[in-house]
């Protein structure tokens, strides 16, 4: 597995981080460094996979990832909800995501709010309720 090492210097303290790329990234994605800094770790991890990948080894937990079903545009699956006719009665959140499970593309709860919010500025729904009772609709 490709491994990362990163000394994050805050005001605070300093941390550091030793493990695989994906969870050296997070972290120095969530302290927000400079630019440089991310890419010289990118590069870093760039370089480690090339030097595996030329040994002719890759790791199984790569094969494994690769394999699995990579999350769908939450957009566009609401957008084929919206012409199909589903939002002609009120729908609530949970109503949308229950259909999207049922037609097997896997979306995070926050991509199904972010969609509906920007189809209801852009005027394609509407919306009725306010909080947890909000139901969206064609306009």
């Amino acid at each position: 597995m490709d491994q990362a090492k990163a000394i994050i210097n805050l005001k605070e303290g300093t941390i550091q981080l030793e493990g695989p790329v994906d969870f050296v990234r997070h972290y120095l994605d969530a302290y927000q460094l400079p630019a440089g800094r991310r890419r010289a770790v990118a590069k870093a991890a760039e370089k480690a996979r090339t030097v595996r990948r030329a040994r002719g080894t890759r790791p199984a937990v790569a094969k494994a990832k690769a394999k699995e079903k990579k999350p769908a545009s939450g957009a566009a699956a609401i957008r084929s909800l919206l012409t199909s006719g589903f939002f002609d009665e009120p729908r609530s959140i949970g109503d949308v995501r229950r259909r999207l499970g049922e037609s097997g593309p896997t979306i995070s709860d926050r991509s199904v709010k972010v969609s509906l919010t920007r189809l209801t500025k852009a005027t394609s729904l509407s919306t009725s309720g306010k909080g947890r009772a909000v139901r969206y609709h064609r306009p």
